[in-house]
C-alpha cells in the first residue's frame, strides 16, 4: 500500500489551496487521462512499467487532492469493495487464497474488520 508522509500531505492541502476549485479538478482529469493512456500504451508494449507507475502516482496525487475538496470517501470505498468481493464470491467460491484472483475477498476483508474491532 502506497501512502502519503504527513509532510506529503501538507504540501498537497497547500496546493489545492492555492489551486482552488477549478484547476484542481481540471488537473485530475487530466491526470486520469493520462493514466488511462498509459495503460493503453503499455498493453500495447509502447511504454514500460516506470511510465504507468509515475501516471499511477500521479493520479494518487489528485485523487488526495479531490479528497481535501470533497471529503473522505472511506463509506463509499468500503461499500463498493465489498459489493464488488460478494459478486465475486458468486461467480468464484472463496477456496483460493484470498487475493488470489486479483480482488479482496469477503471473507479477508470481514476477517481484517473483526481482527482490527478486538484492537
Amino acid at each position: 500500500m502506497t501512502n502519503f508522509t504527513p509532510t506529503q500531505l501538507i504540501a498537497i492541502d497547500q496546493t489545492v489551496s492555492a489551486w482552488g476549485l477549478d484547476k484542481s479538478i481540471q488537473r485530475a482529469g487530466e491526470e486520469l487521462l493520462e493514466l488511462g493512456l498509459a495503460l493503453q500504451h503499455f498493453n500495447r508494449n509502447k511504454v514500460g512499467k516506470e511510465v504507468v507507475l509515475n501516471e499511477m502516482a500521479d493520479v494518487r496525487i489528485v485523487l488526495q487532492h479531490l479528497e481535501f475538496i470533497f471529503g473522505n470517501y472511506q463509506t463509499q470505498l468500503d461499500a463498493k469493495v465489498l459489493k464488488g468481493c460478494s459478486q465475486q464470491q458468486e461467480s468464484d467460491s472463496c477456496e483460493l487464497e484470498c487475493g488470489a484472483h486479483g480482488t479482496f475477498c469477503r471473507c479477508k476483508a470481514e476477517a481484517d474488520l473483526a481482527e482490527e474491532a478486538q484492537s
